[in-house]
């Protein structure tokens, strides 16, 4: 699963510093695709409908700072384990944990899940999972 710690210094909005990172990657490509020449894939990438992208954080044990972490695209769940990036209809590998999950709402990008995706695979591939250092 996509296990992270937290700190009792440390809120949890820093420990999701990589999500937030690839998201901000993605908005600058989106943002530098509107100036200058455009080409017909650029165009295509432009012209994707508007997604809403959440980023779903469930507790692993109540009180304790360990928890399992994904992100929606629309209804589609984008998860990270040792065998890189995977995706389901919803949020289902948080279902039979034991707490209630957090929805954070990110806004909409406009972008192709294909896209997404994408740019997932050099920062999150399979063998890089790293359940202290690098586990989403």
């Amino acid at each position: 699963g996509n296990l992270f710690f937290r700190g009792p210094s440390r809120p949890l909005a820093v420990e999701m510093s990589r999500v937030q990172d690839v998201v901000a990657q993605l908005s600058k490509k989106l943002l530098a695709m509107r100036g200058g020449s455009r080409s017909a894939a650029c165009r295509a990438r432009l012209s994707a409908p508007l997604r809403r992208v959440q980023l779903v954080v469930t507790p692993l044990v109540p009180g304790v700072a360990a928890y399992h972490s994904s992100v929606l695209i629309d209804s589609t769940e984008y998860t990270f384990s040792p065998h890189g990036v995977t995706k389901a209809e919803g949020p289902m590998s948080h279902a039979g944990l034991p707490a209630e999950s957090t929805y954070i709402d990110y806004g909409k990008m406009p972008i192709s899940r294909r896209a997404f995706e994408a740019a997932l695979v050099p920062h999150f591939g399979p063998g890089s999972y790293d359940l202290l250092r690098k586990n989403c």
